[in-house]
C-alpha cells in the first residue's frame, strides 16, 4: 500500500545528492565563521568591529542560501546539469567568502582581525559583489522571476555595486557603515521575502 507521503518523499530523494554536497560546503562555511567567533570570544583573535559585522553578514548569506534552496526544492521538480552546477558553484562562492572573512590558520600573522580584514579587502569585496549577480542568474535559471518581483534585479545590482564599493576605499568609517547597511538590508530582505 502506498502512503500519501510517498510522492513527496520520492521527489525529495531526487535532490538528496545535491543537498548532501551543498550542505557539506555551506556547513563548512558556517563552521568556519562560528569557530572563529569562539576564537574571538576566547581572545585568540584580536577583535575588530567592522570585520565582525561582515562575519554576521556572511553567516546570514550562508544560512539564507541554504534556507532558500530548501524552499525551492520543496516546490520544484526540475534539475538540469547546468542548474546543478549553478547551485554547487553558488555554495562554493559562499564558502570562499567565509574563508576571506576569517583566517584558515591561526599563525601569528593572522590574529589581528583589522589587519586581516584590510589585507584581504579586495578579494573579500569582489567575492561579495558576485553573490547578488550569481543570485540573479540562479533565480533566472530556476524560473523564479515573475512580474511580482520586478524590483529584484535592480535591488541585486544595487547590492552588488554597493559591495564592490568596498574595494575602492580603506576608510574604516565607510566600511562600518557599509557592513551595517548590508546587514540591515539583508535582514529586511529576509523579513519580507524569506517565507513568501
Amino acid at each position: 500500500m502506498t502512503s500519501p507521503l510517498t510522492p513527496e518523499i520520492s521527489s525529495l530523494n531526487r535532490y538528496t545528492f545535491l543537498f548532501t554536497l551543498v550542505s557539506v560546503v555551506i556547513g563548512l562555511g558556517i563552521a568556519h565563521i562560528v569557530t572563529n567567533w569562539a576564537n574571538l570570544a576566547r581572545g585568540v583573535l584580536k577583535f575588530y568591529g567592522v570585520q565582525f559585522i561582515w562575519s554576521l553578514n556572511v553567516f546570514m548569506f550562508l544560512v539564507l542560501y541554504w534556507w532558500l534552496l530548501l524552499r525551492w526544492v520543496e516546490h520544484n521538480q526540475n534539475l538540469s546539469f547546468f542548474l546543478y552546477l549553478m547551485i554547487l558553484g553558488f555554495s562554493v562562492l559562499l564558502y570562499l567568502v567565509s574563508v576571506f572573512t576569517f583566517p584558515l590558520t591561526l599563525d601569528e600573522g593572522n590574529k589581528d582581525m583589522k589587519a586581516f580584514f584590510f589585507k584581504n579587502r579586495r578579494w573579500f569585496f569582489s567575492l561579495i559583489a558576485v553573490i547578488p549577480l550569481m543570485d540573479i542568474l540562479d533565480t533566472l535559471m530556476k524560473g523564479s522571476l515573475d512580474e511580482r518581483n520586478r524590483l529584484y534585479i535592480p535591488t541585486m545590482v544595487f547590492f552588488s555595486l554597493l559591495a564592490f564599493s568596498g574595494n575602492l576605499t580603506a576608510n574604516q568609517r565607510y566600511h562600518r557603515v557599509l557592513g551595517s547597511s548590508m546587514l540591515a538590508g539583508s535582514l529586511l530582505l529576509i523579513y519580507f521575502f524569506a517565507d513568501k
